[in-house]
């Protein structure tokens, strides 16, 4: 898959999402979580989906096309626990977009609490994370390297086709 300068081959989605699925179990999510993915079609998308299903997680996959009472609806509706979501997109701000929908300022990342979107408790961007309520996909995949890489292949083993996805 190639989306400007970055090219995405089978084995580089094999290692990527392999390490985006330790950072999401490193972040408390497994079988059954509730991941949202806002990002444009790309090597970025499928890394993520790719790594939210490895570890049974079921995948929102949002349209970045959305406006403001779509995206809150849907995050919102969906119960999304986790957001990975791109910075923006073409004349699309993420970021600004989800500020105008949550009361999120003054939130730490990893520490969400909000009225407005209770079950939603972490932001991880791909991009510039330059506000105090999200991290990094960066962070995120380097917070898994703290994990056991056989802890995946476990967690795979227990991932069934008739799990919801």
């Amino acid at each position: 898959m190639v989306r400007g300068d970055r090219h995405l081959t089978y084995r580089d989605a094999e290692k990527e999402s392999s390490a985006l699925a330790l950072g999401l179990l490193r972040a408390g999510a497994g079988k059954g979580t509730r991941v949202g993915l806002l990002a444009p079609n790309g090597p970025d998308w499928v890394v993520g989906w790719l790594a939210a299903t490895r570890i049974g997680a079921v995948t929102s996959l949002l349209n970045t096309y959305h406006r403001v009472r779509e995206l809150s609806r849907i995050l919102c509706h969906g119960d999304t626990q986790i957001l990975l979501t791109a910075d923006r997109h073409l004349d699309h701000d993420y970021l600004a977009r989800l500020e105008e929908i949550m009361t999120i300022e003054g939130q730490r990342h990893d520490q969400l609490a909000l009225l407005s979107h209770p079950f939603l408790r972490s932001v991880s961007v791909w991009g510039e994370a330059d506000r105090d309520w999200c991290g990094s996909v960066e962070d995120l995949v380097m917070r898994g390297r703290e994990l056991d890489p056989l802890l995946l292949d476990a967690i795979e083993a227990e991932v069934a086709p008739a799990d919801p996805a």
